[in-house]
């Protein structure tokens, strides 16, 4: 009987010091498909700010134009942060959720950003989202 190590799936997610911000799911969602569609056909790139008490959401394609989207967030970002991430890869995510969710912000944009949400009574899931390079 052959067994296989589980990979080290825990050490994935970030245990850093973090700011906790919340989001609504229907707004982020609205905002972020509507990046998407101005987004660059090859990356899927959304630029995210977060600044003060929104998120701000950029993309642009040389082809198709630019889409900026603001997004009210719950809590305040300590300081300004820009990183970039995939559109379609958040987007996924979001579209499987409902109600809000916690964004646990970094010190720095080259790190995960680190996504929680509670979909059922007494589930808790937590995603994390590598940052591209900006």
């Amino acid at each position: 009987k052959m067994t296989q190590a589980l990979p080290a799936w825990q050490a994935v997610f970030p245990k850093d010091k973090r700011t906790p911000l919340k989001v609504k799911v229907h707004d982020l969602l609205r905002s972020l498909e509507r990046c998407r569609l101005l987004s660059d056909e090859r990356t899927g790139a959304i630029d995210l700010k977060f600044s003060g008490s929104e998120l701000q959401l950029h993309s642009a394609d040389a082809q198709s134009g630019e889409a900026d989207e603001v997004v009210s967030i719950e809590g305040t970002a300590p300081e300004e942060l820009h990183t970039r991430i995939n559109g379609d890869f958040l987007t996924r995510l979001v579209r499987k959720l409902d109600g809000e969710l916690t964004i646990a912000l970094p010190e720095s944009n080259t790190k995960p950003l680190l996504f929680k949400a509670t979909p059922h009574d007494g589930e808790t899931l937590d995603y994390v989202v590598m940052p591209m390079r900006v």
